[in-house]
């Protein structure tokens, strides 16, 4: 049976712990529809409030006081069983849920909005589901709250959905979203030994956070790779330990990272894959710049990983090619896809990369769903040419320590790799590819029936778009560019 409550039985339910014994007093009172029993004759000057809330009892025939909280009796005690509307009570402060989501309603491309309470942690999390025609991030949605709402009823946690779970009768799944709660949402616990705290100290400092706990995602937090490879050499300094370049992808929390430095063991499981994002549906696997950007603005359930190159980690030898390093990529990812479904992509050589890759996973039985190429080179445009004429020392350099199998000072390794690759990519040779392609380049003075990346897929299957920017490395770096291209890549996955 549902109990409706007065207000003195509310206070008293509010601060008690587990079931509220039922007195014979309060007994007396539960007619059908509930309890009634309020001194107040009703709101003064609001008529049509107290009619909502002052209501007769068909049973008793007394005047009732519906406060909107609900219970049922259990063992010969009351018991609390949540409201009809959306209050919830956070620290004294009476919050409505509804309020919440009215005002991020307001803010263009939210489609859908519900906020929470999480009984778990006593505060508020808030799930929102963004159009695909929109880049909202996170940290655009929680300004806008700031802007909007009182402090006291800001989310502790904004979770992007792509879309919201529904039930049989297509209504939002609440109850399936309290479960993706736990998985996102992490208690605060303070570190338990001094390897921890030192590595809490360096979080906090590189993304500029006064409290982080041992469980908190690095990435979830506003990190980044500039930060992450921040992190990783303050923290090699103050352990005396080698880390591998891209570790924090794999290790995410003080709590695992901390571990690592404790055994001294940062071997990951698989050598170039890391996970960035965990989610469901179709997976991503990105190759080079541009998978913190896509983090940032893909929904939160879009599993996502990023795909090191010899950048990061890896020898160089004289025998590798792009087949034989992508073979290595897609015996990885069929290691991990959870289905027969994937999306690849890449920035610049990484484009390459991914057309290879996909190219070998499609032989193995896998289905792409979309290669996505992001300004590759071509190999007859004027900025190619420039750099070709401009960089001989280096490549003389570069072809010295490939051909003698000897390693490059560290500080010369990014130029080594780059002019690598550039002899590797003049030697890849591109073939028709079947299957969906999402071609994003950058303005160039170079006539589109020249150049080379259209003319791999079949005119129905190419999606071509041109970025107002000629500079490769401002497509990846400038956030305007950022918006253009992320935009492009949502529309079509």
């Amino acid at each position: 049976m549902i109990v409706w409550l007065t207000t003195p039985e509310l206070y008293s339910l509010q601060n008690s712990i587990g079931p509220l014994p039922l007195s014979k007093e309060l007994a007396s009172k539960i007619g059908v529809n509930g309890i009634y029993g309020s001194a107040s004759l009703g709101y003064k000057n609001m008529p049509e409030l107290t009619a909502d809330k002052y209501k007769i009892n068909s049973v008793s025939g007394q005047r009732e006081f519906w406060s909107g909280d609900t219970g049922y009796i259990k063992d010969g005690s009351l018991v609390f069983a949540g409201r009809t509307d959306t209050q919830v009570k956070i620290s004294g402060r009476r919050i409505d849920l509804a309020e919440i989501d009215s005002v991020i309603m307001d803010l263009n491309g939210i489609t859908n909005s519900i906020a929470l309470y999480y009984e778990e942690t006593k505060s508020i999390v808030l799930f929102v589901e963004i159009s695909k025609n929109n880049l909202i991030s996170k940290e655009d949605v929680s300004k806008y709250l700031s802007a909007n709402l009182p402090f006291y009823m800001q989310p502790t946690r904004i979770i992007i959905l792509s879309t919201f779970p529904l039930s049989p009768s297509f209504k939002v799944n609440k109850k399936e979203l309290y479960e993706l709660i736990k998985g996102y949402e992490q208690p605060y616990i303070e570190p338990t030994n001094s390897v921890e705290a030192d590595v809490i100290k360096v979080f906090c400092s590189v993304l500029n956070k006064e409290k982080i706990g041992i469980h908190d995602n690095f990435f979830e937090l506003g990190g980044d790779s500039i930060s992450a490879t921040s992190a990783s050499v303050m923290l090699e300094k103050i352990f005396n330990v080698e880390i591998p370049y891209g570790y924090l992808y794999q290790a995410q929390t003080a709590q695992l990272f901390a571990q690592a430095i404790q055994a001294n063991n940062f071997d990951k499981p698989l050598k170039w894959l890391s996970l960035i994002n965990q989610g469901g549906g179709v997976p991503i696997y990105w190759l080079l710049n541009g998978a913190t950007t896509l983090k940032k603005y893909l929904p939160d359930d879009q599993e996502l990983y990023v795909i090191n190159t010899h950048y990061d980690h890896g020898t160089l030898n004289k025998q590798l090619t792009v087949e034989l390093i992508c073979n290595e990529f897609s015996e990885e990812i069929l290691k991990v896809n959870k289905g027969e479904r994937c999306i690849i992509g890449g920035f610049s050589m990484g484009a390459r990369f991914a057309y290879e890759t996909a190219r070998q996973l499609k032989k193995a039985g896998m289905t792409i769903d979309l290669l996505i190429l992001l300004d590759p080179s071509e190999s007859k445009s004027a900025e190619e040419k420039k750099i070709q004429l401009g960089d001989t020392y280096n490549r003389i350099k570069s072809l010295y320590y490939t051909y003698t199998n000897t390693m490059p000072p560290e500080s010369f390794k990014q130029e080594y790799v780059y002019q690598f690759y550039k002899s590797l990519r003049k030697k890849q040779l591109l073939t028709q590819y079947d299957d969906k392609v999402l071609l994003i380049q950058r303005a160039m003075n170079m006539a589109f029936e020249d150049r080379d990346w259209p003319k791999i897929a079949d005119t129905s299957n190419l999606i071509f778009y041109t970025l107002e920017i000629d500079d490769h490395l401002d497509v990846v770096n400038d956030s305007n560019m950022q918006l253009q291209w992320v935009n492009k890549i949502k529309e079509h996955i």
